[in-house]
């Protein structure tokens, strides 16, 4: 899996006056004692980059650029200030089951850092300004919003752990901001569109505020949304690795979302 060392919030150029996208980061701790002369000790924030070229190939189109976000709860308010939309995406290690009230008994250096991200989330709902989650990302906002999720069972394991490439059938609830942002014509959606899968765990109580807006045959929930307004959209499957057209048409419409959002940071100090 390829990683992108994080440097700068300001990763690339950014124009003041455009919109801007952040992705938020997996952090790493690097211990001293693996290159003692080479100073890599501390904290790295990472993303994949499949999840980059998706997101700046979409954005681009509508002048939006797009930075990188660290996950760190102490600076939250100054990174949310100074985005007009968020993507969480998937993480590689496992949610810490404590952040939903849980006993987690993963491996302490499997967990992932659940309490920084969601504090970052939270801070960012706030501001009503438009986020998509993908996989663990969409697990994070149904935390965020008071939910929690549950590990599949053994005969759902054969629908959702397929290798990247694979997939199977999801049916959008047709009333749903998910149907708007990826069916594209209503005369061909013949109620089934086929994503790819690749997770252990899934939504389990859902949280508040929310609709879940799509399933898959065995009635795990593929989508979720906010219930009002706000464009908060979450999907189980990875859609920066399959890229079908409907795959690309959602990571559209979220850019399409933020670039016509006021740009006004919203959130008290």
């Amino acid at each position: 899996m390829k990683f992108l060392p994080f440097i700068l919030l300001f990763f690339f150029s950014v124009n003041v006056n455009a919109k801007v996208v952040g992705i938020l980061t997996d952090k790493f701790r690097i211990e001293d004692d693996i290159c003692d002369d080479c100073g890599m000790g501390g904290d790295i924030y990472t993303i994949q980059q499949h999840v980059l070229n998706a997101i700046q190939e979409s954005c681009n189109q509508y002048g939006i650029s797009v930075v990188l976000i660290p996950n760190d709860p102490f600076y939250a308010k100054l990174y949310v200030k100074n985005i007009d939309g968020m993507i969480v995406p998937n993480f590689s290690r496992e949610i810490d089951a404590k952040v939903y009230g849980r006993h987690s008994s993963a491996p302490k250096d499997k967990k992932d850092d659940s309490e920084s991200k969601l504090a970052v989330v939270k801070t960012f709902l706030e501001t009503k300004k438009p986020i998509l989650g993908i996989n663990k990302g969409m697990h994070i906002i149904n935390i965020a919003f008071g939910g929690d999720i549950k590990r599949l069972g053994s005969d759902n394991k054969k629908i959702h752990q397929l290798p990247s490439d694979e997939t199977h059938d999801i049916n959008i609830n047709k009333d749903s901001k998910v149907y708007n942002a990826v069916i594209e014509n209503d005369d061909v959606y013949e109620g089934y569109i086929k994503v790819n899968s690749m997770h252990k765990d899934t939504i389990g109580e859902l949280g508040n505020d929310l609709n879940p807006s799509a399933f898959s045959r065995d009635g795990s929930i593929e989508a979720i949304e906010s219930k009002d307004d706000s464009f908060v959209l979450g999907v189980q499957w990875n859609p920066e690795h399959l890229n079908t057209a409907n795959d690309i048409r959602l990571f559209q419409k979220f850019c399409k979302k933020v670039a016509k959002g006021d740009k006004k940071h919203n959130i008290q100090d």
